[in-house]
Parts: C-alpha cells; sequence; structure tokens
C-alpha cells in the first residue's frame, strides 16, 4: 500500500490553500486595523498596508510549517465566515496598539505632573511619544498576529481529519440563525456610525470592539478534541508504559482518508507491537464524577474496526485491539455488559496521581510493572513498528 499515510501528523498545506489563507488573513487584518489607524488620526494608509503586509508575511512562513490531512476544501460560505472569524486578530491588535498609546500618554503626563510638584520643568511631546511608541509595539505584535492567525484560520478551514468539513459548516446549515446573527451585526455597527462622531476617539474604540466581539463570537464553533485539561499529560503517561511494554505508539492517529479519520477522530493513541495494534481512547478530566456508559466504549470499537484493514494492508498479520483507559472513572452498568458482548478492553487508573508516578518513574522494571498494573499488558517483543504508508491524500 502505497497511497495513504498513519501518522500523527498530516501532509503540508497545498500552494492553493496556502494563497487562500494568506489572502484571507490579509483582508481580515486590513479591516481589523483601521479603527487604529483612525485613532491615530495620520498616516492612515501607510499604517494599515504595513500593518497588513508584517501580519501577512509572517501568517505566510508560519503557513510553509502546518500540516493537515483533510480532504474537503471549504465552501465560499465557509471561507467568508472564516474571514470574518479572522477580522478579531487585526481588531487585537487595534485595541492593544490604542491601549499602548494611551498608556504612554498617561505615563508620560504623570512624570511631567511629579516633575512639576518639585518646582522643575519638562518640556515633553507626550503625542509624539505616544504615536512612535504606539506603532513600535503593533508592529512587534504584529508578528506573533500573523502566527496565531495562521494556525487558528488553518486548523479551522483545514481541520487534521479527513472528510470532516471546517466548523462554520454548521452554522451554514442554519441559514436563519446565521440571518439573525446578521441583523444583530448590522444594527450594532450601524449604532455606532450614528451616535459617534467618525473622526473621534469614541468611535474608533467602539469599532475596534464590534470588530473584535463580532469576530470572536465565531470562535464558539470550534470543537477542539484535544483541549482538555489533563489530556496530553494521560497521554504521555499511557504512552510510557506502552514503550516500557515494548509497543510503539503515536498520538492522534490520521489514515489521510475521509471514510475512515471520521471514525478515528476520538482515538488517542495507537500502539503497535508484532501482532497487535491497541486503539486507545482516554476518558476522564472533567466528567469524573460521571459512570462511562456503554456508548464512550462503543466508539472506540468503531474506530479499531475502521483501522483493521488499514494496518492489515502494511502488516497482514495485526489485529486491532480497542482499549478504553479510564482516568479516575468508573464504569457504569451498560459499559460492564457491554464489554461482556465486545472484545474491548478496560484499562483504569484510580487518579490523576496515578499519572505523576509513572511519568516520574524512571526504572524499567518498575514501569513494566505499572504497564501489568493499569493497562494489563505484558512486557512483548520491541518489533513493532508504526505502518509508514506513503504520503497523505493531496488536497487544493
Amino acid at each position: 500500500m502505497t497511497e495513504q499515510a498513519l501518522s500523527a501528523s498530516g501532509g503540508t498545506l497545498s500552494a492553493p490553500s496556502r494563497t487562500l489563507l494568506s489572502c484571507l488573513i490579509a483582508g481580515a487584518t486590513l479591516v481589523g486595523l483601521l479603527p487604529y489607524a483612525l485613532f491615530l488620526g495620520r498616516h492612515e494608509i501607510a499604517i494599515v498596508a504595513i500593518g497588513t503586509a508584517v501580519v501577512t508575511a509572517a501568517a505566510a512562513m508560519r503557513l510553509r510549517g502546518i500540516a493537515s490531512f483533510a480532504t474537503e476544501a471549504p465552501a465560499v460560505g465557509e471561507i467568508l465566515l472564516a474571514a470574518w472569524n479572522a477580522v478579531a486578530f487585526g481588531a487585537l491588535l487595534s485595541l492593544l496598539g490604542m491601549t499602548v498609546h494611551w498608556g504612554i500618554g498617561t505615563l508620560l503626563r504623570l512624570v511631567r505632573w511629579l516633575v512639576g510638584l518639585f518646582g522643575g520643568t519638562l518640556s515633553l511631546a507626550i503625542e509624539t511619544w505616544s504615536f512612535w511608541g504606539s506603532l513600535a509595539f503593533a508592529a512587534m505584535m504584529a508578528l506573533g498576529v500573523g502566527f496565531a492567525a495562521a494556525d487558528e484560520q488553518s486548523k479551522k478551514l483545514y481541520p487534521d481529519t479527513a472528510g470532516v468539513r471546517s466548523p462554520f459548516f454548521s452554522l451554514l446549515a442554519e441559514p436563519k440563525r446565521l440571518l439573525v446573527a446578521g441583523l444583530v451585526s448590522a444594527a450594532a455597527l450601524a449604532a455606532i456610525l450614528i451616535f459617534f462622531d467618525h473622526r473621534s476617539t469614541g468611535f474608533s474604540v467602539a469599532l475596534a470592539v464590534y470588530l473584535f466581539y463580532t469576530g470572536i463570537s465565531l470562535e464558539s464553533l470550534q470543537k477542539s478534541g484535544g483541549g482538555k485539561p489533563g489530556r496530553s499529560r494521560a497521554v504521555q503517561a499511557v504512552g510510557k508504559l506502552l514503550a516500557a511494554a515494548g509497543y510503539q505508539w503515536i498520538s492522534s492517529p490520521r489514515t489521510g482518508r475521509s471514510q475512515v479519520d471520521p471514525l478515528i477522530c476520538t482515538v488517542d493513541l495507537l500502539a503497535i507491537s508484532p501482532r497487535q495494534a491497541l486503539v486507545i481512547e482516554i476518558k476522564g478530566g472533567d466528567d469524573e464524577k460521571q459512570p462511562v456508559e456503554w456508548h464512550e466504549a462503543s466508539r472506540v470499537s468503531t474506530a479499531a474496526w475502521a483501522l483493521q484493514d488499514v494496518l492489515r494492508e502494511e502488516q497482514p498479520s495485526l489485529h486491532a485491539q480497542p482499549m478504553l483507559v479510564l482516568i479516575g472513572r468508573r464504569p457504569g452498568e451498560s459499559l460492564h455488559r457491554y464489554l461482556r458482548d465486545e472484545h474491548v478492553a478496560l484499562a483504569q487508573f484510580p487518579d490523576a496521581k496515578a499519572l505523576d508516578r509513572v511519568l516520574s518513574e524512571e526504572d524499567s522494571d518498575r514501569l513494566r510493572s505499572l504497564a501489568v498494573e493499569h493497562l494489563g499488558l505484558k512486557a512483548v517483543a520491541s518489533s513493532g513498528t508504526i505502518p509508514a504508508l506513503g504520503p497523505p491524500v493531496s488536497r487544493t
């Protein structure tokens, strides 16, 4: 098999995808910087142009190193929503720039007042210092904003799961909700245009807040699977025990196949021995008081089924074994009944402190004992390898 890949990360974004994202970020930054340029009141065109160029250049550099297994090209509606979401980055830069301008001016006025208390005089070009100090700060922040925008928008428009659409797709499927949000946003913008003088500081601040809030509100559409507190630590602890038992492992496996990856997006670890592949999902975190029921185990069982044929194309003798690892959670009655009928392995850590003990342990014999205790895995010959099945599906 040479068409797909089984890996923890995908292939680099294609040139058309990088171009689309760069243009999207450039346009969004231009809009987001308008309040800042109006606030400063001079060199507006140059400020917007230079700021947009710096953010876009930083984003373009970052996009060259971003990988994804996405196979679905975003629709026009998804791109437009992503562009408005990205406006929040430029608006944040506007708000930070205005805040620093105000802070420098306030500090210099305070210094001048203190000098005057002692009978001295201090001549300061406060507006000049505030202007250039604010610009210098905004220029430095623009690099970080470009990197952050590239990371966020690439993850949203090109999710790292083949066959999965962007989080904006769900909003497009609800036109009434989208219409209401658009009308409310239009009404808020109209109020700002009517009640504020377009050359006033209040107008610039209100416009920046409006752009930031309406853009950032779309963040709620993104569903991140790996952002729960402690998840990374749990993956590392379980991986350490797997390695001690002789398994090779990767986290968040992806194949690049649109018919497979949506079924394995909940898999935290894939571990390989000479004859067995463990398809592992970790359950823990915020729901420790809730028992784990059968439907939570059914997902990892489905994932193992989906991976079985993919793995055997590279290593025909491999058997995909689903495993559910519980961190500080107890199995429910429905899960016990499900495990009697289905071949799903169950492993348990009593609490998060057990993870700390694993992560701090360096003795190999002790780690092998912990692998038996927590995962039920005896040491195997460490000759299993993660299948390398070629490059991921290309996409535009």
